[in-house]
């Protein structure tokens, strides 16, 4: 019974997911991507008593704040978007991030362990495989994209060879009514309630 509370929070996150894919089915992969990364931050949180550990809110904040309001949030299909919508601080950060693609023969592999493998060497990349890659998922806000939830590295190379790049944009404060939208908001209420 020592993970009741982990498979009551996953049983809940679940449900999530499939009302989202009814309402959203384009977005299939981003969706099952999210569910998979969000049912081990569940995993990795859970505290006494079967409830998520406080630390959770300070590690997750942008995640609880879409599932919470998720009827205030509208997914789009995937679109290509060009380099220089995205945040220009990533430019000049190469060294510091080409590191995290090195493997043990110090050969640079993009995304070696994902979901998707895609095991070309980073320095030979063009800008026609960036083109090709899974899209990002990014925030847009006031008509401004302001936040990558997911594809920091591929929004990175995209900036790097001044490419465009498929991306899944989420608009916030934009309401899509939607009848599972009501459901959904009470199963994270319940998933993300701290006492």
């Amino acid at each position: 019974m020592e993970n009741l509370g982990y498979h009551l929070h996953i049983t809940k996150l679940h449900k999530i997911g499939h009302l989202l894919l009814e309402k959203y089915p384009f977005a299939y992969d981003e969706i099952n991507w999210t569910m998979w990364f969000f049912s081990n931050a569940i995993k990795n949180s859970m505290g006494f008593a079967d409830k998520l550990h406080h630390s959770f809110r300070k590690e997750y904040p942008h995640e609880i704040l879409f599932f919470r309001n998720i009827d205030k949030f509208s997914i789009n299909k995937p679109e290509l978007i060009n380099y220089n919508q995205l945040d220009s601080n990533l430019e000049g950060k190469w060294d510091k991030l080409v590191s995290r693609f090195e493997d043990y023969d110090g050969e640079y592999f993009f995304n070696q362990n994902d979901l998707n493998p895609y095991t070309k060497n980073v320095n030979t990349i063009t800008k026609n495989d960036i083109e090709n890659f899974n899209p990002i998922v990014i925030l847009r806000k006031h008509n401004k994209l302001n936040m990558i939830w997911d594809g920091f590295h591929r929004a990175f190379l995209a900036i790097k060879h001044k490419s465009k790049l498929p991306a899944v944009i989420v608009d916030y404060n934009k309401i899509d009514p939607h009848p599972n939208n009501k459901k959904m908001v009470e199963l994270a209420n319940e998933m993300f309630r701290w006492h």
